[in-house]
């Protein structure tokens, strides 16, 4: 199954990377200097796992890389943050111990919600409902890892239900909205969101949202 989701991303991954060429030319062109994405990451927020293949900058020497989250997500207080936080001694992997905060409201994700705040999976919710909180747990975790700057900018592919496209601009604006201005772990990060892709389960089709 992982196997299968890694060459699928891959595909997306592509797809993005030829889809931005015509972008960075034109950039390029226009301010007489080379333009890279930082970070082009495709992410699949489902009930199973949240699974993500991501790619630092588009410089060949960069490798697709794999990374999976618990796919729990829970609103919590800052009160309780600070409970959890104060009972710390030493800091897991981002990954396992992820936390944002945008537009004032708190959110634990994967293992962090799972295990500490006991979280469960609504699999009657909507998939686009919850991919906010969870792109930014991702894009502030893998800034982490990679020692990525808190400035950066995004091109960003998600899969997502057929029967959820319609909603893709309004997550887009969602999104755009979110990543700009959030914090993970309490470090605060400002992401440029370049393009946003929607593809459909299966693969089949990509929709671009801009």
């Amino acid at each position: 199954m992982i196997h299968n989701f890694y060459l699928q991303m891959l595909k997306s991954l592509r797809y993005m990377r030829f889809s931005l060429l015509g972008i960075i030319l034109d950039k390029g062109s226009k301010t007489g200097r080379k333009f890279l994405v930082d970070l082009m990451l495709s992410l699949d927020p489902g009930t199973s796992m949240t699974k993500m293949v991501y790619r630092v900058s588009l410089e060949m020497s960069s490798k697709p890389e794999l990374l999976c989250m618990e796919p729990e997500l829970v609103k919590i207080s800052r009160d309780s943050l600070s409970l959890y936080e104060s009972g710390q001694i030493n800091r897991p992997n981002p990954e396992n111990e992820a936390w944002i905060e945008y537009n004032g409201e708190y959110y634990a994700v994967g293992f962090l919600a799972q295990k500490y705040f006991e979280a469960r999976i609504n699999f009657l919710e909507l998939k686009y409902e919850n991919a906010i909180p969870k792109t930014l747990a991702a894009v502030g975790a893998i800034a982490i890892r990679e020692g990525l700057q808190s400035n950066l900018d995004l091109s960003l592919g998600l899969l997502l239900p057929y029967g959820e496209w319609e909603d893709r601009e309004r997550l887009e604006m969602g999104l755009t909205k979110a990543l700009s201005s959030f914090s993970f772990r309490g470090q605060q990060f400002c992401v440029n969101l370049i393009k946003l892709s929607v593809f459909a389960g299966g693969w089949g089709t990509g929709i671009d949202a801009k």
